[in-house]
């Protein structure tokens, strides 16, 4: 993280951002667990400064591109709601018209990921499996799941403590909008901060929505 957000930004934010990191309480949680959460955090970070130096600023290194091909690949292999990391560039390179040199990179990892995903599926239809996957059986309590989102951000407190930094958190978004809002037509926007926004909120926002915390 440190070295993402130096390449994006300067070193102090680069500091803050790995000491944020570091101090994160549902990140320390899940990092002394035995699941994959901390490593996908970890790809997904890997993800975007290889996709950053490659579509972004237009680096056409071939070694960068193999270790973003192979990082997409774990990334896949992690957990399924990395797909959202790919939702979010395929808007980005679509908006930046550039589907095509990105779909070249991705696709591989894709026909890896199928190589993998096909059998699985197959093996879950003949059985009870897939009935009972977390992915068909989504829960859409909207109060538990705003409950969860506060925890990656606040960690443990109580229900009044959480929502007031909800609250907070979100006059803080609105705010950076508008001021971008107002500067959308110079060239005073940090079009780093807006990716790194999108990475971001897009991935929390959806499983927000879908219940998926």
């Amino acid at each position: 993280i440190f070295a993402l957000a130096k390449r994006l930004f300067n070193f102090n934010i680069a500091i803050s951002s790995a000491l944020l990191l570091a101090i994160n309480p549902m990140h320390i949680f899940f990092s002394a667990t035995a699941r994959g959460y901390v490593l996908l955090t970890l790809l997904s970070i890997l993800s975007f400064y290889y996709f950053f130096q490659i579509f972004i600023e237009k680096k056409k290194n071939v070694w960068t591109k193999i270790m973003f091909a192979v990082i997409s690949t774990l990334l896949l292999y992690t957990h399924l709601t990395a797909l959202a990391i790919f939702v979010c560039q395929l808007i980005i390179v679509g908006a930046k018209n550039k589907f095509w040199p990105w779909f070249k990179i991705i696709v591989w990892p894709m026909i890896i990921w199928f190589v993998w995903l096909t059998p699985s599926v197959f093996s879950k239809l003949m059985g009870q499996a897939l009935k009972d996957a977390w992915f068909l059986n989504i829960k859409k309590d909207v109060m538990r799941c705003l409950w969860q989102f506060t925890l990656l951000f606040f960690g443990p407190a109580n229900f009044k403590q959480c929502f007031l930094l909800l609250g907070l958190l979100f006059i803080i978004v609105i705010i950076a909008a508008i001021i971008l809002y107002r500067k959308r037509k110079t060239a005073a926007i940090n079009f780093n901060a807006v990716y790194i926004f999108f990475f971001t909120f897009l991935p929390l926002t959806t499983a927000l929505i879908l219940g998926l915390f």
